[in-house]
């Protein structure tokens, strides 16, 4: 078989494994999978956070790039993000702009009390705020439930 027929299968079992799970199974998963642990729902004004019994938080995202959908999730642990994962995106000239490691670490450490300031990437600036926005607006979402 061709490579282009082994990427097309590939593919074609990705999406449907995509859609054999609902999107809140899936989500669910991808948290637990970042929080190394079984973890609860949390009701949020919008969306639902993910904890896990040593208090670890994770919040899905989803925001409009300037290519398409973006999905990550951010982990919270010990009022501080513990890490940032994209998990799907399609953004700047290489489609993987959001997912580059060395931008993906500046959040991390960062305070939850107030708002993240992060810089843009080269290339793909318009599409990395949009990912700052919308973890402030996932911290945001977290910090009022608390009251």
């Amino acid at each position: 078989m061709s490579s282009t027929g082994v990427t097309l299968g590939l593919l074609l079992l990705a999406l449907g494994l995509d859609l054999a799970l609902p999107a809140p199974q899936l989500e669910r998963r991808t948290c637990e999978q970042l929080l190394g642990a079984p973890a609860k729902a949390i009701e949020l004004e919008e969306g639902v956070a993910w904890q896990a019994a040593d208090g670890r938080v994770a919040l899905p995202f989803t925001a409009e790039g300037r290519q398409g959908l973006i999905r990550g999730v951010v982990v919270l642990a010990g009022g501080r993000i513990e890490t940032l994962r994209i998990t799907h995106q399609r953004e700047g000239l290489d489609l993987r702009a959001m997912a580059r490691p060395e931008w993906l670490e500046r959040f991390r450490g960062r305070r939850v009390d107030g708002p993240v300031v992060v810089g843009p990437i080269s290339g793909a600036s318009i599409s990395s705020r949009v990912v700052v926005d919308a973890v402030n607006a996932r911290l945001r979402a977290w910090r009022a439930r608390a009251g």
